[in-house]
């Protein structure tokens, strides 16, 4: 299995590859990265929800901020949670069977015209 995460001007990425030579043991790999990455996801879905619900009141009781500004908070980590949920079940869903033998890759930011 091979891994590589990179960024440049426009984009980063982050791609997982599998050689057609690889063993059985690579689709279980496979099968655990993807199971860890659904469970990350839920994870932060469910903090994105909880964070949505009561994280307001939360950092107003904390902080004794203005209670406007800390539902404002709380809206805003809601929302950074539910993309890192939606990236990775993306990713995670991307992931195939190895005998596929294709590149999986997550893509985030502008694309060249040449580039796919």
């Amino acid at each position: 299995m091979t891994a590589a995460t990179g960024f440049d001007n426009t984009r980063v990425y982050i791609a997982v590859g599998m050689n057609s030579s690889e063993t059985s043991s690579s689709s279980k790999k496979r099968c655990f990265l993807q199971n860890l990455l659904k469970g990350i996801a839920l994870t932060f879905g469910v903090a994105a929800g909880f964070s949505f619900w009561v994280g307001g009141r939360a950092i107003h009781e904390m902080t004794q901020t203005d209670r406007l500004l800390a539902e404002m908070e709380g809206i805003a980590l809601a929302v950074v949670f539910a993309l890192l949920a939606v990236l990775l079940k993306g990713l995670a869903e991307r992931i195939e069977d190895p005998d596929y033998g294709e590149t999986v890759s997550l893509a985030i930011g502008k694309t060249s015209e040449g580039e796919e």
